[in-house]
């Protein structure tokens, strides 16, 4: 595939990734501060996050995946991995163990449907910090190439994408006449630095400052 038309698309699956998380983020979020009693929109937000799973595994599931990382930078593996450790601030075993997780969501219960005792949904902050150095991989990879590169972080999307639906989620509730709950205020917090064990919705989805490339 020509250079150009793969950062494309590779730069496609970060959007959609971040976009099916922060859909899934704010219907959580309206349905955990008890306003919606509706299973409508617990299924959108949990078909958003499979669909998210679905996106991360097509950038870092299988090198046979043609939007997988090693194949969009494939000139060197090394620095792109090590690089992606230091702004995750994670291992490289922490890392491959959050991977697993990922593909076992993926093939035994997205792909596939395998009967177990206990599925357990990947927390998706690791995910979120790996496809935004992704992403930020491709803005400069494009920006060698003289095309046209957003300014905008992936974080940045992810925030921009959040607000937006959940404003079309008031709006929803008005049209639909969806029923509520007792009102309990927002909690939503806009995003101010990278943890490791909180959910999309409270996690805080800004890279470490002047991380190393």
């Amino acid at each position: 595939m020509d250079r150009t038309k793969l950062l494309t698309c590779a730069e496609m699956n970060c959007m959609s990734f971040v976009n099916n998380l922060a859909l899934s983020g704010a219907t959580r979020e309206q349905l955990g501060r008890g306003k919606v009693l509706s299973n409508f929109w617990s299924q959108i937000s949990r078909n958003a996050l499979d669909l998210s799973v679905l996106d991360w595994c097509h950038a870092f599931g299988q090198q046979k995946d043609a939007l997988h990382w090693k194949n969009v930078f494939s000139d060197d593996e090394e620095a792109f991995r090590e690089s992606m450790l230091t702004w995750m601030k994670v291992s490289l075993d922490e890392f491959k163990q959050f991977r697993e997780q990922m593909k076992i969501y993926r093939d035994k219960d997205l792909a596939h449907l395998e009967l177990r005792k206990i599925s357990m949904i990947p927390a998706m902050n690791k995910a979120i910090h790996s496809m935004a150095f992704y992403y930020h991989q491709i803005q400069c990879a494009k920006r060698k190439l003289e095309m046209h590169c957003r300014d905008q972080t992936l974080y940045e999307w992810f925030d921009s994408a959040y607000a937006g639906f959940d404003r079309s989620a008031e709006l929803a509730f008005g049209a639909t006449a969806t029923p509520r709950g007792p009102d309990i205020p927002k909690r939503r917090r806009h995003c101010t630095g990278p943890r490791t064990d909180e959910s999309p919705v409270t996690a805080d989805l800004t890279p470490p400052k002047d991380p190393s490339y």
